[in-house]
């Protein structure tokens, strides 16, 4: 290839350091590019990982050291997804061997330093800075910190990441924003802010790019798995082609419950919910799902009340008997419910639907 990492770096030619970071680090004497090398004919992915981390800090401190500009960000973007997978793939390796995992805990540690390199650049002007290379860092490390089961961490990230002066959100492209707002409509489902959720999911939804790849059709997966439920939790039933043809799994996950909370049949939205509770768990949606049951209930009392009554409700009044909403509940299929949860009931629906207001 003829170029070394410092090479690149002192001429600021992006698209050869990109090449050879991705790569074996190309040729001369250069200690990035040597680790590099080292990362390249590792004999197992702990080494190969141990390698490519000891790069990743060195390139990381060339970075401040020469005072790169904007057009690092490719390489920077490049090198820290490479280990991001070669340490996921690692951990999975030590897994498999029956050994604790630690490779990915490590990466992040490093990847965090990539944010600061990021969000902390004073002395380009702001066209030409690293801060936007911000967001996509700090991406890197919401993803890391979701595959740890670590999502804790993702407050401090939070916190750095509003503490420094840093161009609008908007600003940025528009895949960084979209995988932001997905995150934090993510943590706030987890929060239990299911308002905000439902703000940021939508938005990224409205922006997610087409389906053209397996990978965005697995990110369009998992935006849908938490915006469905906090739709269905709002009162918003998803359109029946929302999951066709592209998520076949997620149609057999909620297809049914949606339909059962739309039609108010509580009997067969628990008996689905049970069904499917393993799954849903999996997911992390189980709890928000069973939360859906007032939806459940909402449904079916609304459309029996609010659209003209039925044999349920002998006449339109100011005023709805208990003993109507314990008969509509028994024949949607709930027949041991009892009139203390009937009451508790009714005060839940006061707070959900205007007609019993």
């Amino acid at each position: 290839m003829g170029h070394s990492v410092s090479q690149c770096l002192e001429t600021e030619d992006g698209d050869a350091l990109l090449e050879l970071v991705l790569g074996d680090g190309g040729q001369g004497p250069d200690e990035i590019g040597d680790a590099l090398q080292a990362a390249s004919v590792a004999d197992s992915n702990v080494d190969e990982f141990t390698a490519l981390n000891y790069a990743t800090q060195l390139f990381h401190n060339a970075i401040t050291l020469n005072g790169c500009a904007r057009w690092i960000l490719p390489a920077l973007f490049g090198l820290n997804l490479r280990l991001f997978r070669c340490a996921a793939e690692a951990d999975d390796g030590l897994v498999a061997s029956g050994q604790k995992p630690r490779c990915l805990e490590e990466a992040a540690r490093t990847m965090n330093k990539a944010f600061s390199v990021c969000a902390t650049d004073r002395f380009n002007p702001i066209q030409a800075s690293r801060k936007w290379g911000a967001y996509y860092m700090c991406n890197m490390l919401f993803r890391t910190y979701f595959r740890l089961k670590q999502i804790n961490l993702a407050a401090n990230l939070i916190r750095s990441l509003k503490s420094v002066d840093l161009p609008a959100l908007e600003e940025y492209p528009i895949a960084h924003v979209v995988t932001y707002r997905y995150y934090m409509g993510v943590l706030a489902f987890y929060d239990e802010q299911y308002k905000r959720a439902q703000e940021e999911l939508t938005f990224a939804l409205q922006n997610f790019p087409p389906l053209t790849t397996p990978t965005r059709i697995h990110n369009h997966n998992l935006l849908l798995v938490h915006l469905i439920p906090v739709n269905l939790l709002s009162g918003r039933i998803p359109a029946s082609n929302i999951l066709q043809p592209h998520h076949p799994q997620l149609v057999e996950m909620y297809t049914d419950l949606i339909a059962a909370i739309g039609s108010g049949r509580l009997g067969d939205f628990d008996a689905l919910l049970d069904e499917k509770q393993n799954e849903l768990i999996r997911r992390g949606v189980f709890l928000t799902m069973e939360r859906c049951r007032i939806s459940s209930y909402t449904y079916g009392f609304d459309e029996k009340y609010g659209t003209g009554g039925s044999f349920l409700i002998r006449n339109k009044t100011t005023r709805l008997d208990l003993n109507d909403i314990l008969l509509g509940a028994r024949v949607a299929g709930c027949d041991d419910v009892s009139m203390d949860q009937i009451e508790c009931l009714a005060a839940n629906l006061i707070d959900k639907v205007s007609v019993f207001v």
